[in-house]
């Protein structure tokens, strides 16, 4: 049985009815519930069908005078016919009208209400029906038919909140745009600088995210301290992804020292949020050993609540960081699975690949490696999918079974991308001495750049020069313009002249790749070539075939000829 079938997606809809096209020769049945308009309905067209209504209008006027006894006849009859019979929108409808309106003293607005709480049982049905994505349409749905602007707004705002959890930020983004002319005051602007914080944090833009997220919790400390915290919460980790890359006023020391500057009333209880917030707090404003006990308090609040809310998806995610960064391995995997177990039961792609890094860490921590391979994997087909790359935890778990010196290399670069200053010159330098004995000169050469742009940020230009210069020498051998420009740029702000090669000079061969061109011309394998010029085969094998691309053939056959007409 197939309930809310509206909220499937067009692919796993198609799915869905080709498999029912099929069953009429099995003792098998299928049952999807839909309701009207359904932009995929056509699927079902072919399907026999049995179409249900709402209760004849005897048995719901009787249904609501049961629940409102001084129910006037007139208003009686208008909500069965502006409710089309629907039990729940019956109920619901009679709880939101005065008594005055019901019994008839009132005139009823133009509009019956529809009912908070009918909303918000309803989008909540989607939710656990469907996931994220489901109340996302829903929630969409449902501002399209409103013609009052602050619910509609109010209504979109909500659409985007469950599209960020469902992983789709582009679509988020959308509706957080269509929202913004029905905002009615500062607390749903903070509301919408939340959710584009949200968004950003779910682009990979970390740095935009912690700014943004700061000026909603500023516009909603007066309306609700509470939300505003979360929105810090969100900030600081945010602020602690982007590192040294933060932006002025949005770092990790100013987040945390805002964090406490907004405290709760006295009154206010705190709950795991704020918990969470004061340990990370500590953490960056005094260090591991105060905050210890604090974030140990905090995971247990986690751990005693039950609840599967889209704030628990963030609570979780932040609690596997606070438990990695005082390394609690085995607390980090216990709230990743919990993470990864309602991320997927809710369909929140974002928080599930939260999860599922997290997870994958704590794995490779305990020695299970394959399970941790399984986890980055599934991790970077997420990313894959929202035309993201991830391939950090698997490059991690390459270095960590110490068989890949490129995997050790990239780490090492990706970890001086995000370093301090005083740790990323020796990270820069352990990243080129291992991928110097690597046949990718593309990522060699990449790294040069990076570290020749960092040095020359810091006034080391001569430094600079001397990795600038080997860097592009390999980008202009291998025909890599783009990235060949943009090092002589760098090294024209060095102070030193580049001059761009012709594409004549760029065909040219090097000495070393004329010699490896007559020797295998003659015959030669990769390996007696090695042993001649004492290098690696797999240096041999990537000189030969920028000797092909640049001589223009294909196979050794060839080569001599070309070779001789290019000397």
């Amino acid at each position: 049985m197939v309930d809310d079938a509206q909220w499937l997606d067009r692919e796993s809809a198609a799915v869905l009815t080709f498999v029912a096209r099929r069953l009429h020769a099995d003792s098998i049945a299928m049952l999807l519930a839909v309701r009207d308009p359904w932009d995929t309905q056509a699927l079902l067209a072919d399907l026999p069908g049995f179409q249900l209504t709402g209760l004849p209008a005897r048995e719901a006027g009787q249904l609501l005078r049961a629940d409102v006894p001084a129910l006037d006849d007139q208003v009686g009859r208008r909500i069965v016919a502006e409710t089309s019979g629907n039990p729940l929108a019956l109920i619901e409808v009679g709880r939101e009208l005065t008594p005055g309106q019901l019994a008839g003293q009132v005139p009823l607005p133009e509009l019956l209400p529809l009912g908070h709480q009918l909303e918000e049982r309803a989008a909540d049905r989607a939710t656990t029906r469907g996931g994220w994505a489901a109340s996302a349409a829903f929630l969409a749905r449902a501002a399209v038919l409103t013609p009052d602007p602050g619910t509609q707004g109010r209504r979109l705002l909500a659409a985007a909140r469950a599209e960020i959890a469902a992983g789709a930020p582009d679509k988020a983004q959308l509706l957080l745009d269509r929202s913004r002319d029905h905002l009615e005051d500062r607390r749903q602007e903070g509301l919408a600088k939340k959710a584009q914080g949200a968004i950003y944090q779910a682009l990979n833009q970390p740095a935009q995210a912690a700014a943004v997220l700061l000026a909603a919790a500023r516009d909603l400390a007066a309306f609700d301290v509470r939300l505003a915290r979360a929105a810090l919460l969100d900030a600081l980790t945010a602020a602690a992804i982007s590192g040294p890359l933060a932006l002025d006023g949005a770092t990790a020391l100013e987040l945390a020292a805002t964090a406490r500057d907004m405290p709760l009333a006295p009154e206010q209880a705190p709950g795991p949020g704020d918990l969470l917030l004061k340990a990370a707090s500590t953490l960056v404003l005094d260090g591991h050993r105060a905050a210890a006990p604090l974030v140990r308090v905090a995971i247990a609040a986690l751990k005693r609540d039950p609840s599967s809310s889209a704030e628990m998806l963030d609570w979780l995610g932040v609690g596997c960081y606070l438990a990695g960064a005082l390394g609690d391995d085995a607390g980090m995997y216990a709230l990743a699975r919990r993470l990864e177990r309602q991320a997927r039961h809710q369909g929140a792609l974002t928080a599930l690949a939260t999860a599922l890094i997290y997870a994958g860490t704590a794995n490779m921590f305990a020695g299970s490696l394959d399970a941790a391979q399984a986890c980055f994997t599934e991790r970077g087909a997420i990313e894959a999918a929202r035309d993201c790359d991830c391939s950090l935890g698997t490059l991690v778990l390459s270095a960590w079974r110490g068989r890949e010196p490129m995997a050790l290399g990239l780490l090492a670069r990706s970890r001086a991308l995000l370093a301090r200053d005083y740790e990323a010159d020796a990270l820069y330098t352990e990243a080129i001495d291992r991928l110097t004995d690597c046949p990718s000169t593309v990522q060699l050469a990449r790294t040069q750049l990076l570290y020749g742009e960092w040095l020359r940020r810091r006034k080391r230009r001569a430094e600079a020069r001397r990795h600038l210069r080997a860097a592009y020498t390999q980008f202009e051998e291998m025909g890599a313009a783009g990235f060949a420009e943009r090092t002589r740029l760098e090294l024209v702000a060095t102070g030193e002249t580049a001059r761009k090669r012709n594409p004549e000079t760029r065909n040219k061969l090097t000495p070393q790749e004329a010699q490896i061109a007559t020797l295998a011309s003659r015959g030669a394998t990769n390996p007696e070539i090695a042993s001649k010029l004492f290098i690696s085969p797999n240096t041999v094998d990537y000189h030969l075939r920028k000797v092909f691309r640049k001589l223009d053939v294909t196979s050794r056959r060839h080569l001599a000829a070309a070779a001789l007409a290019s000397s």
